[in-house]
């Protein structure tokens, strides 16, 4: 495998490609026993304020392997800061080696480019030794009601 990590802009043709990935990433993380039907039409409203990682596979085609959708936007509390709040956040199995190095790469260009200050992941599985290597601390817990 030859990876290639990117930010590409957000568009109907990557979100195209990204479809299968968050159908996946729903059946693997999702516990509300909700149907799945996501509004896409909300992600391409959202692209002035998303911020797309990819991780694809050169040597298969360029495929896409992972994808993270940041949306940023200033601090709600401090008008000196940006804040980015991951959306979605996937890596198909095979390629999952890669997630710090994936996850290194948004954050740095996060921060470094885009000027965040503040990044805000909500992790619907095990990830809490990964998340203390790239430096994160749990800030809070997240409930949820699904009727």
């Amino acid at each position: 495998m030859k990876i290639i990590i990117n930010e590409e802009q957000f568009s109907t043709e990557l979100l195209e490609e990204m479809r299968p990935l968050f159908y996946y990433s729903y059946n693997e993380m999702d516990e509300s026993g909700l149907p799945y039907n996501p509004d896409f039409d909300v992600y391409l409203a959202a692209k002035d304020s998303a911020v797309i990682f990819t991780l694809r596979d050169e040597e298969a085609g360029n495929t896409l392997a992972g994808y993270s959708f940041y949306f940023v936007t200033q601090n709600l509390h401090s008008k000196f800061f940006k804040t980015a709040c991951c959306g979605s956040l996937y890596v198909l199995s095979p390629y999952r080696f890669y997630s710090l190095k994936f996850m290194q790469y948004n954050f740095d260009k996060l921060h470094n480019v885009h000027g965040v200050t503040d990044i805000t992941l909500t992790i619907r599985t095990k990830f809490e030794k990964l998340m203390q290597k790239l430096g994160f601390k749990e800030t809070g817990r997240v409930y949820t009601l699904t009727r």
